[in-house]
C-alpha cells in the first residue's frame, strides 16, 4: 500500500489513523494484503483493497435496500490474513450464495442453516467456478466475472449485471460525463462514492488530463472488479458511506456520487463528512430520484426537499439539472456549467435530478473537446448493446437491441442517440484507435456504436 494512499485513510468510527502490516502473498493474489489497525479496530486489506466497515463482507443491492448475502465477519477475515490464509480471505470476501442457499440459510431453524457442512455444500459451485477463474486471472474478462455474481441462480439475479455491463452509454452515464469533463486535474484525488465497477474511474483515469481517483463501495466484489479490470490505476475502499467516510480531512479535490445518493442512509452525516474531506471543493451528485415522480426507490425527496437537505453545505451555489438537459449538453459538446444564464425548466416534473455545488471558475470556463469524446476514452470497441446481425462483402451489420424489458424501461432514452442499425467494415476493426483520422469511424463514435471500453472487457 502506497504511503500516500494510507495517509488518506481514517477510521470512520474513532477517526484514528491506520498502521498497515502486510502479510506474505500467495497466488492467485497479485497485490498486497494485510491488516490495518487504528485505536479501536482491525480491518483487512485483501488483494490491494482495504475493507473498512464493521458489518460482514457480503452482498448488498442498493435498490432493494437489503443485504442479499450476509458474508464473512471482519474479524474472521483478519484472522485468516494473520494466519497467512490470504486466498481463503479473498474467496470469503467474493463469494455470494445461490438463491437456494440464501433461502436455506434464512429459513432453516436455529443454527441449521449456518452449519459448516451445509455452508460448504451450498458454496461449492461458486468456489469451484471462482478458483477456475483465478487460475486464468490474467486472461479473464469482465463478461466472465459478471456471470459469477449475476445469473438466474444467484441471490443477486441478472438485472444488475446487465446494468453494469451496458452502463457506458446509458443516459445516466452520459449525464455524469457531461459534468466530469469540466473537472480540472489536481494533486489530490477525486472521491467517487458508491463507485460500483469503476465506470467513472475508467474515464477520469484515461482522459487527456487524467485525474487520480479513489472509489468507495460497500460491495467488495464490485471494487475488486473495478481495481483489477475496469480502472486499475485508481484506488478503492470497501466501506459503507452511511457509516461515514473512512478518509482524512481535506483529502480530496472533488466528490462524486452517481446513481446512488438516494439509497444511502444517514445522509446528513454523509454530507458533513463530504464537507470535511473536500472542504470548499466541487460536489457532484447525479441521478437522484425525484419523489414527486413515480416509481420511487430508496429514500427519495422532491426538488424542494433536496434543496433543503443540501442548504447547509451548498448555500447559494447549489445548481440543479435534469438528466435530459445534461444528455443534450453532452451530445452537443457543451459545458453545462458554462451557461450562467440557463433557466432550467421542468425540474419539478423530472424523475432524475442532478445537483452540484462549489463549482469553480475554471470548471465554468472549461470547453469540451469535441474531437475527443469522453465515451470514446479507453480501448475503442463495438458497443456491447449491439448484436452482430450478419456479414456481407467485408462489412459487419450491427443491430441495437435492449437485453430485457426492464432495461428498455430504464434506458429508453438511448433510442434518441443510438441508431437501430449500423455497419462497420471488418478491415477497419484493427484500426479503431485511429478513429479521429477516419470519417466513417468518427461517425460511428459520434453515434455511440463505437465506444471506449476497459482493456479486458470482453464485449
Amino acid at each position: 500500500m502506497s504511503p500516500e494512499f494510507l495517509a488518506r485513510l481514517r477510521c470512520p468510527y474513532c477517526s484514528g489513523a491506520f498502521a498497515f502490516k502486510a502479510v506474505p502473498l500467495r497466488e492467485p493474489l497479485v497485490l498486497e494484503s494485510g491488516v490495518l489497525r487504528c485505536g479501536c479496530s482491525a480491518f483487512p486489506v485483501i488483494d490491494g483493497i482495504p475493507i473498512i466497515q464493521k458489518k460482514p463482507v457480503g452482498a448488498v443491492l442498493y435498490t432493494a435496500g437489503a443485504t442479499q448475502a450476509d458474508g464473512v465477519p471482519i474479524a474472521r477475515l483478519v484472522e485468516l490474513l494473520e494466519a497467512g490464509r490470504t486466498p481463503d480471505a479473498l474467496m470469503g470476501s467474493l463469494e455470494v450464495p445461490s438463491r437456494l442457499g440464501h433461502a436455506l440459510e434464512r429459513r432453516l431453524p436455529g443454527s441449521a442453516g449456518r452449519s459448516a457442512p451445509l455452508q460448504s455444500l451450498l458454496r461449492y459451485p461458486f468456489r469451484r467456478r471462482m478458483r477456475s477463474l483465478l487460475r486464468r486471472r490474467s486472461r479473464a474478462r469482465v463478461r466472465d466475472l459478471l456471470g459469477l455474481w449475476f445469473h438466474k441462480g444467484s441471490c443477486l439475479g441478472e438485472t444488475t449485471g446487465t446494468y453494469f455491463f451496458l452502463r457506458f452509454c446509458q443516459p445516466r452515464h452520459l449525464a455524469a460525463l457531461s459534468l466530469l469533463e469540466a473537472l480540472p486535474p489536481s494533486d489530490k484525488p477525486v472521491l467517487d462514492i458508491a463507485s460500483g465497477l469503476g465506470h467513472l474511474e475508467h474515464y477520469l483515469g484515461l482522459r487527456s488530463r487524467p485525474a487520480a481517483c479513489i472509489g468507495l463501495d460497500m460491495n467488495f466484489f464490485q471494487v475488486w472488479i473495478a481495481k483489477h479490470w475496469f480502472a486499475p490505476n485508481a484506488e478503492y475502499v470497501c466501506g459503507d458511506a452511511g457509516d461515514g467516510l473512512p478518509f482524512a480531512d481535506d483529502a480530496f479535490s472533488a466528490v462524486l456520487c452517481s446513481d446512488a445518493y438516494h439509497y444511502i442512509p444517514n445522509r446528513p452525516q454523509l454530507l458533513s463528512a463530504i464537507a470535511r474531506c473536500a472542504p470548499g471543493r466541487p460536489v457532484i451528485l447525479t441521478r437522484l430520484g425525484n419523489q414527486a415522480v413515480m416509481p420511487n426507490e430508496g429514500s427519495e425527496r422532491d426538488l424542494d426537499g433536496y434543496r433543503e437537505e443540501f442548504a447547509t453545505h451548498a448555500g447559494e451555489g447549489l445548481t440543479a439539472f435534469t438528466e435530459e438537459e445534461l444528455v443534450r449538453d453532452y451530445r452537443a459538446a457543451r459545458n453545462p456549467f458554462a451557461r450562467a444564464d440557463r433557466q432550467p425548466s421542468g425540474l419539478e416534473q423530472a424523475k432524475w435530478l442532478t445537483f452540484a455545488w462549489n463549482v469553480s471558475a475554471p470548471m465554468r470556463a472549461a470547453i469540451p473537446d469535441a474531437r475527443s469524446r469522453p465515451h470514446a476514452v479507453g480501448r475503442l470497441g463495438i458497443n456491447p448493446i449491439y448484436r452482430i446481425g450478419g456479414r456481407s462483402r467485408g462489412r459487419m451489420r450491427l443491430r441495437f437491441e435492449f437485453p430485457l424489458p426492464w432495461y428498455a424501461f430504464e434506458n429508453h432514452g438511448m433510442l434518441a442517440y443510438h441508431p437501430q442499425y449500423a455497419e462497420i467494415a471488418e478491415a477497419d476493426l484493427p484500426a479503431l484507435g485511429e478513429w479521429n483520422q477516419r470519417e466513417e469511424l468518427r461517425k460511428l463514435v459520434d453515434s455511440f456504436v463505437l465506444i471506449g471500453l476497459p482493456d479486458r472487457f470482453g464485449a
